[in-house]
């Protein structure tokens, strides 16, 4: 085991608590040491491994060194919360596929309704796993891809007995999430959130490298079509992306990395908000090191089902 290695999986012992007493501060606050922040680095943890440098984390460690005035409990559960993605995401063994997708051949109409045959062209996923697990739910959701020369075209339809859409964040409520990123030396991408309604939020992202990412808020290509339509049993989504908004630097476009979301609202739940995904997926949709991996098909070799 490599020595930086071993030093991580120490700090994930040191993390639990011990002879049941809760960790004291300056054990808490040493959970942080700069060499986990570069350990994570090209991980599937890297996006929890790079909060060490938020803004959030080091007020969080000053509160608790006494060096700033704040809420110590607030700054506590940060920490404790951080620790916590930290060991999850050190025992994340998943590896996250390259995956085909199609070619569509014929037509399709962005209107909400996952009616049209073509949609049998596209790459599908039938049910879900909840993010941060390897639990695979057989619970009637349904996810597409596919592309053409000039698209791609995401399709969903989930199960929901009573739909729950945010008036401002989208995201707390019942909503469809996608994230695509062309190139990953980029670390910029794009996000599109929407809602069984049909109101969608977009931004462009760029991660900064502490936990934290900038967002140029409400712009979408102007020929990106969206959808969506309340179903008899839930909702269904459909949209159509232009892969000329897709900035890379290779020569070629030939393929993308992306996730869908899931976010459900539960209002019943403890928990409330519950985020799935087609694959299994740790933490959430700016985790960049877990998307998938999409090989754009051309249009004489398409996926074999």
């Amino acid at each position: 085991m490599k020595p930086l290695l071993l030093f991580s999986v120490c700090f994930c012992i040191l993390w639990t608590v011990v002879h049941g007493e809760q960790i004291s501060d300056a054990d808490l606050i040493r959970s942080f040491p700069p060499e986990l922040y570069l350990q994570g680095k090209n991980t599937a943890y890297e996006y929890a491994s790079d909060r060490i440098l938020h803004p959030s984390t080091q007020d969080a460690i000053r509160i608790l060194n006494g060096k700033k005035k704040g809420n110590r409990t607030a700054a506590r559960q940060w920490l404790l919360n951080l620790r916590q993605m930290l060991e999850t995401g050190s025992q994340w063994t998943f590896q996250s596929p390259t995956v085909e997708i199609p070619f569509l051949k014929g037509k399709l109409q962005i209107d909400g309704f996952l009616t049209e045959p073509e949609w049998n062209e596209s790459l599908c996923w039938m049910g879900d796993f909840p993010v941060s697990s390897r639990e695979h739910l057989e619970n009637g959701s349904r996810w597409h891809i596919v592309h053409d020369s000039e698209y791609l075209y995401f399709g969903a339809a989930f199960l929901d007995e009573e739909i729950v859409v945010h008036p401002e964040k989208y995201f707390r409520g019942d909503s469809l999430e996608i994230f695509l990123l062309a190139d990953p030396r980029m670390k910029s991408y794009w996000e599109l959130i929407i809602t069984p309604s049909g109101k969608h939020y977009s931004a462009w992202n760029i991660q900064n490298g502490n936990g934290t990412f900038s967002s140029v808020k409400h712009i979408l290509p102007e020929t990106c079509r969206i959808a969506a339509q309340k179903t008899p049993d839930g909702f269904s989504v459909e949209a159509a992306f232009p892969l000329s908004a897709l900035p890379t630097l290779k020569r070629e476009k030939n393929s993308i990395r992306f996730i869908l979301i899931r976010t459900h609202n539960i209002p019943a739940s403890c928990d409330r908000l519950v985020f799935h995904t087609p694959v299994p997926f740790l933490y959430e949709g700016h985790n960049l090191n877990g998307y998938l991996t999409g090989i754009l098909l051309p249009s004489h070799k398409n996926y074999k089902k």
